[in-house]
């Protein structure tokens, strides 16, 4: 515990526990930081998820998650050419395994 009396002149020391900005629940975490998609919104984008599912669409959202949000969606079945058009599809983070952008970037 400091004990010394700080006037106006003098700046109050930096203590450990200032650092920590107390969340909601209570326990601080580490800053999380969103993935970088920004270059890849409005292209066409092939998503590999879960299952053996592969997605395809224009990328026109994500967020820190990476949930991803898709226009003109379009599901790909495996083993068969078929395409299931699925129009506006917003895919969970946690299911994409691989994300690759088939227009130039």
């Amino acid at each position: 515990m400091i004990s010394k009396q700080y006037n106006n002149n003098c700046c109050k020391p930096l203590l450990f526990c200032d650092l920590f900005i107390p969340l909601s629940e209570g326990m601080p975490t580490a800053r999380q930081v969103p993935p970088d998609l920004k270059k890849y919104m409005a292209k066409r984008v092939s998503i590999k998820m879960n299952g053996n599912r592969v997605v395809q669409g224009r990328l026109s959202g994500f967020d820190l998650f990476m949930n991803l949000v898709l226009e003109e969606a379009e599901e790909i079945v495996s083993g068969s050419a078929e395409r299931l058009e699925v129009g506006v599809m917003i895919v969970r983070g946690n299911s994409v395994l691989q994300m690759e952008c088939l227009d130039q970037v």
